[in-house]
């Protein structure tokens, strides 16, 4: 299993919006094991990148859950547009994206490919 404590230490790094990370246990958890399930092998689960992936997509499922809250990046009605919130979903899913690619070759990418039809 990834390191819980290690993706914690990374999700302080990234900011959580000023949150406390511990209180997204299930969601931390989850992202620990779904990376763990991902893995190509056992030996990766110590691998920072394998870590730092767990802690971006947990910070992006967080980020989402945010923004089902309420909150709101832009309102527009008729000619007058008001923009507000953090964009931090947008930003967490870059990271996220960074991520994925640093860690492309420790992870099975589930993809598949026809060889004839």
């Amino acid at each position: 299993m990834i390191d819980r404590a290690g993706v914690l230490e990374c999700l302080k790094e990234l900011g959580l919006s000023g949150e406390n990370p511990e209180s997204y246990g299930a969601i931390i958890d989850f992202a620990c094991s779904s990376v763990s399930a991902r893995l190509k092998d056992e030996a990766y689960e110590t691998d920072s990148r394998a870590v730092f992936l767990a802690a971006a997509q947990a910070n992006y499922l967080i980020c989402c859950g945010s923004q089902q809250s309420g909150d709101f990046d832009t309102f527009t009605a008729g000619d007058v547009s008001f923009g507000g919130g953090s964009g931090s979903d947008s930003a967490a899913k870059e990271i996220l994206a960074a991520a994925r690619e640093n860690a492309a070759g420790l992870v099975e990418s589930g993809a598949f490919a026809f060889k004839s039809v």
